[in-house]
């Protein structure tokens, strides 16, 4: 495989997901992720896309629990 420079996906939760999924078919199985503002995107994936992989089998807590604890943004309203 060639790679020909950095990919950015943006959208939802659910598109997100999908195209992780996509890459995965590929064999892709490790990505870089980077959002702004970091903590709000880093809360974001794992609320959001993380249970979208974890339902389809492409992603698993590494305490081996079914899913990602919830966790609230401490300074979000």
């Amino acid at each position: 495989m060639t790679f020909d420079g950095p990919r950015c996906e943006t959208g939802g939760a659910l598109l997100v997901a999908e195209r992780i999924k996509e890459y995965h078919a590929l064999g892709i199985d490790e990505f870089v992720l980077s959002g702004y503002p970091h903590l709000e995107e880093a809360y974001w994936f794992g609320e959001g896309v993380l249970p979208r992989l974890g339902a389809q089998g492409l992603w698993a807590h590494p305490d081996g629990t079914a899913s990602a604890p919830s966790a609230e943004v401490p300074f979000a309203s």
